[in-house]
């Protein structure tokens, strides 16, 4: 409960409606080796069209969760909206979240931190296969499904092997340039549909 209270007050910055985007560009591409040519097509222009297909705000303040340590990565979002990072959120409530954990667990629990920030924004993009992105779609699956009345079926969220991908994951890749060149399908992915294969 703490980190969820230290990550309502971290976002103060970004006002009561925000968006969202999980940007991973480190190990990905050497953690699941079948979607490297897949993540190096992820420039900040494949981000600008799922922050379209997702409809974000226009002029939004936009929270990016990411590895990414050169932010000039992010230049051509900053045409669309407003571009915050861990270190432009109120940082006294992180620290004192933070210091509750060995320094050695920060890392992990500042990624539960962001994790929340991105669950509770209005709008949001990942960068499905990955977990941490596939966590927060799920979570804000489930969010909806509450808020829907309906009953929540547990687990939510479910790691695929590499080689499975499931519905959201495949809708977000077929946005990759190499897929609009050429019309690609889900055939063309390094995946297969998840349902109802039981290797995934």
């Amino acid at each position: 409960p703490h980190l969820r209270h230290a990550a309502q007050l971290a976002t103060a910055p970004l006002g009561v409606s925000y968006g969202a985007l999980h940007v991973r560009q480190g190990d990905k591409s050497t953690v699941d080796p079948a979607y490297a040519p897949l993540f190096s097509q992820m420039t900040a222009e494949y981000y600008v069209k799922l922050m379209q297909r997702e409809r974000f705000p226009p002029s939004a303040n936009i929270f990016i969760a990411t590895d990414e340590l050169n932010r000039s990565f992010f230049k051509p979002l900053e045409q669309l909206a407003t571009i915050f990072f861990v270190e432009h959120l109120s940082q006294p409530p992180l620290l004192a979240a933070l210091s509750s954990f060995p320094q050695s667990l920060w890392p992990d629990a500042l990624a539960v931190i962001e994790q929340i920030i991105c669950i509770g924004a209005t709008a949001f993009a990942g960068s499905l296969p990955s977990t941490l992105s596939g966590h927060i779609h799920n979570a804000r699956l489930a969010q909806q499904h509450v808020a829907n009345g309906a009953r929540l079926r547990l687990p939510v969220f479910h790691k695929l092997h590499e080689t499975c991908c499931d519905a959201a994951t495949t809708n977000d890749l077929l946005l990759l340039p190499s897929m609009l060149q050429r019309g690609g399908t889900s055939d063309d992915l390094p995946c297969v549909p998840h349902g109802g294969n039981d290797w995934c």
